[in-house]
């Protein structure tokens, strides 16, 4: 299984510079919402507002949303990374880039099927993987090392006990036909031919909001035609 999502440096939601070191952020890691909401509101109201927001409080989920949307076709993710195609891409150097292409390279006997369309994947993250956000050489030479010897302490950097779970949106919404929103939500999930991908750790109780950096993950990165890195001032 191979899933592939857009993004870029000016998306303040999901901030996905900070991959070197944080991983893949989903909406919720900033959302200033409750950490439980698919607990309260339900899986399926949670994804069909991630993907068709039915009403305003839709549109309130959708801006703190659990999930990161990934799709089937490296294309579709190109086209959001490139916002529709409205920015001609050009590959990019390291810490030079404005848009990035995540790549999720899973093998299917790993992963386990816990309900329809609903699959969960356990693994290890790796910190070896890490880098600093920032390009300053000072930061590199000093806090790289750091960064890179760290032991996790949920998975010890060997364990499988990481999990995510990956939802075929079109596969779970069909069981649900007739429920509001559906409709809507699975003509676009068949458009962008979308997976989502709920972090699925538990600290203190509550579920995470990022992927950590792990062998079965990595990203290709591009610079708009013109664009301008903006300084972020980062560590």
């Amino acid at each position: 299984m191979i899933l592939f999502r857009g993004d870029k440096i000016y998306n303040e939601y999901t901030k996905p510079y900070l991959y070197r070191c944080n991983g893949l952020r989903s909406k919720a890691f900033s959302g200033n919402q409750d950490p439980r909401n698919i607990e309260r509101i339900g899986l399926l109201e949670t994804i069909i507002n991630h993907i068709k927001p039915k009403d305003s409080e839709g549109i309130i989920y959708y801006d703190a949303t659990d999930f990161l949307s990934f799709s089937e076709s490296r294309g579709k993710a190109l086209e959001w990374c490139s916002d529709k195609n409205n920015v001609i891409l050009k590959s990019a150097n390291d810490y030079e880039e404005t848009r990035y292409l995540f790549i999720l390279t899973i093998n299917t006997a790993d992963i386990y099927t816990i309900g329809n369309g609903l699959f969960l994947y356990s693994y290890n993250c790796n910190p070896t993987l890490k880098q600093t956000d920032s390009n300053n050489f000072i930061n590199r030479i000093a806090l790289t090392p750091q960064l890179q010897n760290q032991i996790c302490p949920i998975c010890e950097n060997k364990h499988k006990v990481h999990q995510i779970i990956l939802v075929n949106t079109v596969e779970y919404l069909n069981h649900y036909p007739n429920h509001a929103g559906s409709k809507e939500a699975i003509e676009n999930s068949i458009e962008d031919k979308e997976w989502l991908v709920l972090p699925y750790d538990y600290q203190d109780e509550f579920r995470s909001t990022r992927i950590p950096r792990a062998d079965f993950w990595n990203v290709e990165l591009f610079k708009g035609v013109e664009e301008e890195r903006p300084n972020l001032n980062l560590i």
